[in-house]
């Protein structure tokens, strides 16, 4: 039997070979700049059934605008829930119980009616007594659900513990550096906005950040570079003002 292998590959190796320099600059130009940040690898997960369809895929659809109308009305119902809380004096504690309550009440009135109606249409033998209508789903949480999200979630919080004791420690200067200057922003933020507000604006950001990124990613890619290089080089030049240990040694001997 004739193989066949090398000669299909002749075309590709000299279409590769035909593509001249020029061409080559000119498709690296027409690239558009991409936002580069450092992160640390994680282990690798093992493959599961969920990662096909699973909730952090439902999540991104939803915050990207894959379904506007479901993104539309979940950014309507945040909204009014942030009006509420803002503006009319409701608290957490209040909406989420008029939202059970409300919930409740609907699904009162109507397993009631349906009742009422099917017991007038339908004539059931005597001595059996009418039941839930069929059809109802029990929403019980699977131990494969749950150990997926811990494995996903297991490396970030390991991760988050090392950098929080770290900073606490002070076992790196510039991790303590970096965290105290975060901590003295957070409580200017504290400061001028009351907490319903900030997890308001991370509400509008998570809905509105993607999609905007999406339109304008090469601009937000190469401002995002900009500021990026702008802060090394000032953060360089604050740590290489601080005095390091070996030369205060020096200095004292």
């Amino acid at each position: 039997m004739d193989q066949l292998v090398p000669d299909q590959a002749k075309p590709a190796e000299e279409s590769d070979m035909s593509s001249s320099p020029t061409d080559a600059a000119t498709s690296e130009s027409r690239k558009e700049p991409v936002l580069y940040l450092e992160t640390k690898p994680h282990p690798e997960k093992k493959p599961s059934a969920l990662e096909s369809g699973g909730s952090a895929s439902s999540v991104r659809d939803v915050l990207n605008w894959k379904n506007p109308v479901l993104s539309g009305v979940i950014f309507g119902i945040g909204n009014f829930f942030f009006y509420l809380l803002l503006f009319r004096g409701y608290t957490v504690l209040s909406l989420l119980a008029y939202g059970l309550l409300a919930e409740v009440g609907i699904c009162f009135a109507y397993v009631n009616f349906f009742n009422v109606v099917s017991n007038l249409l339908v004539k059931k033998p005597t001595g059996k007594s009418s039941s839930v209508p069929a059809g109802r789903r029990q929403f019980h949480v699977s131990r494969d659900v749950v150990g997926y999200h811990i494995d996903a979630a297991l490396p970030y919080l390991n991760d988050f513990e090392d950098i929080v004791m770290n900073i606490l420690l002070c076992t790196d200067n510039v991790l303590a550096l970096k965290g105290m200057a975060a901590l003295f922003l957070t409580g200017l933020v504290g400061n001028l906005f009351s907490f319903s507000t900030i997890c308001y604006l991370a509400f509008l950001g998570a809905f509105a950040g993607p999609k905007l990124y999406e339109m304008y990613r090469p601009q937000i890619n190469k401002y995002a570079n900009l500021g990026l290089d702008h802060a090394k080089t000032y953060s360089k030049l604050l740590i290489d003002r601080i005095p390091k240990a070996a030369d205060i040694k020096k200095k004292s001997s």
